[in-house]
Parts: C-alpha cells; structure tokens; sequence
C-alpha cells in the first residue's frame, strides 16, 4: 500500500532532484526513501530530546516548492519514527538527507547498477512489562531474529 504526501523542499534542491531522477532512472519518491534510509546510520549524530519539533526556515516563500510524493506504508512509518526521534519535520529531514546523499545515490547507480536497499524490514512489537507498555522498533531485521517474533 502505498501513501500519498507532500513534502517542502528549496527549488534548488528540486532541481538536483529532476537531473538524478533523469540520470537514474528512479521516481523522486523513490530517491528520497533511498536518502532518508541513508540518514539512519546517522542516528547517533542527529537525534534529540525534550526538544521540539524543528521545521525548515521558509524566509522567502519563492524558493519553496510543494512535492508531492508517493511511498509505501513501511517508509512512512519510518519517516514518522525519524520526526519523532530526530526532532525534525519529515519535509526538513529528507532535506538533509538529500543535501547529504544524492550525490552518492546516483554515483552508486552509475558505477554499480546497483539499487541499495538498506533495510526490507519496519517490525513495531509492543509488549505490556509489570504495567509498563514498551514498544520495540525495528528498522530492518536482525541476523539473529526469532526472539522478535516469540
């Protein structure tokens, strides 16, 4: 199943994001999916707590544009997941994570043919402990997984 949206984005950004989508051969949607997976690695370095959601800074509103974009219902769970735990709006982090990896997206491409999927799995399992609910999220599926499952 797959979910319609919209993100905002700078048009010069939107404009990086055409030219790879030509070199590609990948949908917009698409290659954002691929750049936000990349941006998990980077959990570490971008999470945040008690703070407030951060929105992009929309000083002039000619640079923005509206796009709209399609993905599957396990790829928007996952942006969720990163607004709540990165402290910054969908629209703000795929930003980054296309400021950050575009350039390496379509280098991978052409110099490998290879599509990089970085995880296949989205597993949420929630559990009630001595009155406590307790959720568990997954972003792909360990080596060692049957516990999760138990």
């Amino acid at each position: 199943m797959k979910i319609e949206t919209t993100i905002n984005i700078k048009r010069q950004l939107l404009h990086r994001l055409t030219i790879a989508k030509s070199m590609s051969g990948k949908t917009m949607s698409r290659l954002i999916e691929e750049a936000m997976k990349k941006s998990m690695n980077n959990f570490t370095k971008i999470s945040m707590n008690n703070r407030r959601v951060q929105y992009q800074q929309k000083a002039e509103k000619n640079k923005w544009h509206c796009l709209h974009i399609s993905i599957y219902a396990r790829e928007y769970e996952f942006f969720l997941d990163m607004r709540k735990f990165y402290k910054r709006s969908v629209s703000y982090l795929a930003s980054i994570s296309l400021e950050k990896y575009l350039d390496e997206i379509i280098d991978d491409r052409i110099n490998n043919g290879a599509d990089n999927y970085l995880f296949t799995s989205y597993i949420l399992t929630g559990y009630s402990l001595n009155n406590v609910i307790c959720w568990k999220i997954y972003w792909g599926l360990p080596e060692d997984h049957e516990h999760i499952f138990k």
